[in-house]
């Protein structure tokens, strides 16, 4: 009796082991498991809550930042306007042109030297916060032309304000003058021709005014013995023809002398 009393309290110690491990499992495999579940998904709901708050304060601020967009793009435009789309040796030789051709600069040019096209780097921040610049192939470049000039003090100013006020971007990289007896002032130039490759800019190409080209006989000198003979031939019967009018006007003059004579 005593030892059925006893397995019955061992089976209900067991059964008690057993119902705690089986909470124990529960509390540990599912109940935990689920808790952690619900706080990664708490977390994901409260990002994605951040998330719909932005999407609703750009979409209430739709019309604002469509119109800053809109500001910024001509802007930028604006800035990409006021460079060439591309530079040759004949815009920089038609530019120093033109600048002698105004009166009020009272410039003369005598000579030039035009230096190699280098690429102006960019040194500005391409990335803020999130957002990053993207590249799209747009480049700078210089070129530089060292020119020597002669002008007075006047003229000096304006040439400054005519490299300067021109539409498409140039600057003076340094000036050294001297002054002569006379007045003038004579030295040279270092000017930076500026421009931007990539852009959808088609090139201008520069107005050169009319000259005449494409003579094969710039010295005027005669091509050939045939055309030699030819013109020789015919200058000889001209000549002929001309001393036979000569002689026929000498021999009517004769003539009428000799019948004056004989009346």
């Amino acid at each position: 009796m005593g030892k059925e009393i006893m397995q019955k309290k061992d089976i209900q110690t067991l059964c008690i082991v057993f119902g705690i491990l089986i909470a124990f499992a529960s509390w540990q495999f599912v109940f935990r498991s689920n808790q952690e579940k619900t706080e990664l998904l708490r977390a994901e709901n409260q990002v994605l809550q951040e998330t719909v708050e932005q999407l609703e304060e750009l979409d209430r601020n739709k019309e604002q930042y469509q119109a800053e967009t809109e500001r910024m793009l001509q802007e930028g435009n604006a800035v990409l306007d006021s460079f060439a789309a591309g530079l040759l040796v004949e815009d920089e030789i038609m530019y120093l042109y033109d600048m002698e051709l105004v009166d009020s600069n009272n410039v003369k040019v005598p000579s030039v030297s035009m230096g190699a096209e280098t690429e102006v780097p960019y040194v500005g921040n391409t990335a803020e916060g999130e957002y990053q610049i993207q590249d799209e192939g747009i480049k700078m470049y210089t070129a530089q032309s060292t020119v020597s000039f002669t002008t007075d003090y006047s003229g000096l100013k304006n040439v400054l304000y005519y490299v300067y006020e021109m539409p498409t971007r140039k600057a003076i990289s340094s000036v050294n003058l001297s002054s002569s007896d006379n007045g003038y002032l004579s030295g040279t130039m270092a000017l930076d021709f500026y421009y931007f490759a990539g852009t959808q800019t088609p090139y201008a190409q520069v107005n050169i005014p009319a000259v005449q080209t494409g003579t094969d006989n710039i010295f005027g000198v005669r091509k050939g013995t045939q055309e030699v003979r030819r013109e020789t031939q015919e200058t000889s019967e001209d000549t002929g023809a001309d001393d036979a009018e000569t002689d026929g006007a000498e021999t009517d003059d004769a003539g009428e002398n000799n019948s004056e004579s004989q009346q």
